[in-house]
């Protein structure tokens, strides 16, 4: 039975490993990507946040 119980930790203890640097991958690769989106958009016009003044019509 320690023989088996050896086994599935050392299989735990890579799983984890694999998956955490997996995971740690695609994070950054999602990183990446996502920086390249930011920086391929063009800035929003600048804008005060005033609307301007609506033409009054004269009698």
């Amino acid at each position: 039975m320690d023989e088996v119980a050896q086994r599935f930790l050392e299989w735990l203890i890579k799983f984890g490993a694999v998956s955490l640097l997996l995971l740690s991958a695609a994070h950054l690769v999602g990183r990446r990507l996502r920086g390249r989106q930011l920086s391929s958009r063009k800035p929003p016009p600048e804008s005060t946040g005033v609307s301007p003044p609506s033409p009054t019509p004269k009698n």
